[in-house]
């Protein structure tokens, strides 16, 4: 009976080994099928398309182009070195504090030879190019007349010929301007080129 017994368990056994065999086959495959379908998945999700920026332009081969296409546009160094110490040296904005009220008062100060630089200045305007006008626009691009010249006219109201040096520097700078002046002002102004000017 022993016997029967024992021959009899090892069936039980392989029913219960068939059983549990399946759920141990079932966890690979669907690992399996999750890889899959994450594969899938990511596939069917758009990809972005790369975009290449354009090249830059370098800002000395825009400006030697414009020297090339429009050489009336670039002025000599020597002339830009003038026009920046003049413009440096006119004078300064200095800021004093009433000690009554405290409140803080900017005034614009000339340095003791103004009227010098000023004809200076006036001088290296009549030298510019009458059709296109370069120092014009630098010095427009530079502001110098509202940064320094209408304060200077303001500090120094009562000195008549600084005023009217001023007043003739302000009539070549505001001049009508002519169609080749007004294409000009949209070109770059050439202030790095070593090109002396013989006039």
């Amino acid at each position: 009976m022993s016997s029967t017994r024992n021959a009899a368990v090892p069936p039980r056994a392989q029913g219960q080994q068939q059983r549990s065999s399946p759920t141990s086959v079932a966890s690979p495959m669907n690992a399996g099928q999750q890889q899959q379908q994450q594969q899938q998945q990511r596939q069917q999700q758009p990809t972005k398309p790369k975009v290449t920026p354009p090249p830059r332009r370098s800002k000395s081969s825009s400006s030697s182009s414009s020297s090339k296409k429009h050489p009336e546009m670039v002025v000599d160094k020597r002339i830009v070195d003038e026009l920046l110490l003049v413009c440096g040296v006119i004078g300064s904005t200095a800021t004093t504090v009433d000690e009554t009220t405290g409140q803080t008062t900017e005034k614009f100060v000339p340095v003791t030879d103004c009227l010098n630089w000023l004809q200076d200045l006036q001088r290296a305007l009549r030298r510019d190019h009458e059709t296109y006008r370069p120092i014009s626009l630098l010095l427009g691009q530079w502001r110098i007349v509202s940064q320094k010249l209408l304060p200077l006219v303001m500090s120094c109201r009562y000195d008549k010929a600084m005023v009217l040096t001023v007043c003739k520097i302000l009539v070549i700078l505001t001049k009508p301007l002519s169609e080749d002046a007004k294409r000009a002002g949209r070109l770059t102004v050439d202030v790095k080129s070593k090109k002396v000017d013989d006039r």
